[in-house]
């Protein structure tokens, strides 16, 4: 199963219909959300003791794009935690993750974004629960 994003990235044109963005917005967005995150990241080092060596820690599974489609999809195709790790390769916990933070994306770093075509708008209310039942 292809990664969205490796699909997208092969065919630019199906991101509108994925994703619900043109191909050119979305990488607008992916380029903003980490120049954003490159801007805050810097702006704690300056402020914050660093405990851990630089570098050090956990890596990522999924790269500030790969959530941001993660979110996306989601938000579009309405698909479970299951499907989306299939998709992602990742875990359900991995994706419930990626797309909280996917949503730090959308309210905390475009909460006023003029410059893109769609409007992101804010989150409102908690985040979708897994549910606990026995069934499941």
């Amino acid at each position: 199963m292809a990664n969205p994003l490796e699909y997208v990235t092969a065919h630019p044109k199906e991101t509108k219909r994925m994703l619900g963005i043109s191909y050119q917005d979305l990488q607008q967005f992916i380029g903003q959300a980490e120049q954003r995150h490159q801007d805050i990241q810097s702006q704690k080092e300056q402020t914050e003791t660093r405990l851990i060596a630089k570098g050090g820690g956990r890596k990522a599974s999924l790269s500030h794009a790969e959530q941001i489609v993660l979110t996306l999809t989601y938000l579009r195709q309405h698909l479970t935690f299951q499907m989306l790790g299939l998709l992602f390769d990742v875990s359900e916990s991995t994706a419930t993750t990626s797309l909280m933070i996917g949503y730090l994306f959308f309210t905390i770093y475009f909460q006023k974004v003029s410059s893109l075509s769609f409007k992101i708008g804010t989150v409102t209310g908690p985040l979708p629960r897994k549910s606990w039942n026995s069934t499941n």
